[in-house]
């Protein structure tokens, strides 16, 4: 599936514009639709750390590792509020 993937052009893209347009299908459960928002918030997100990926190889270690670390557990601070508050409260986040 990988090299699937990696093969075709601009196949993250088009992943990207086709959960977007399915998580606004009313045929989905509300709460599928709601994860696959949440999916694609991170996946936004998380594009600001990839593009200053390649400045870090010019700064000191000392900045890179806690600016690594912070995108880590912000990330897994996100995921941890979702699954409580879905899990604890049956709600959406708000």
């Amino acid at each position: 599936i990988t090299s699937l993937f990696n093969s075709i052009p601009f196949s993250s893209l088009i992943i990207f514009i086709g959960l977007s347009f399915l998580s606004r299908s009313q045929s989905l459960p509300r709460y599928i639709r709601f994860n696959i928002q949440q999916a694609l918030l991170l996946d936004i997100a998380l594009i600001f750390p990839a593009l200053f990926g390649g400045a870090a190889d010019n700064l000191p270690r000392e900045i890179v590792e806690p600016a690594t670390n912070f995108v880590f557990y912000g990330f897994a601070a996100s995921i941890l509020y979702v699954v409580g508050w879905n899990l604890g409260r049956g709600e959406e986040p708000r």
